[in-house]
């Protein structure tokens, strides 16, 4: 079984989820007061995602959901990465 590591760090890629989410957020035009409703997340926890890059999964997924990506989400390493020598 081969395995490929990615140079991204784990905030690196915490980064990415909030920068996304966020630009997500403004096409939509929505505030995070709208979000908050939109999706059960306090606004003070949605703005601290965009701006510290932190969040339970739970209420990353609450967002991501809110947003029209229950698909992406639920697609989120359902693949495995390697295949077998057979």
């Amino acid at each position: 079984m081969l395995y490929t590591y990615e140079t991204e760090t784990v905030e690196d890629l915490l980064k990415i989820l909030a920068d996304n989410l966020h630009r997500r957020r403004l096409e939509k035009g929505l505030s995070h007061e709208a979000l908050f409703m939109m999706s059960g997340v306090p606004a003070p926890t949605i703005a601290k995602f965009e701006q510290k890059h932190t969040i339970s999964l739970s209420s990353f997924v609450a967002l991501a959901k809110a947003l029209g990506y229950t698909d992406d989400i639920k697609s989120l390493i359902s693949k495995p990465l390697f295949t077998t020598m057979e």
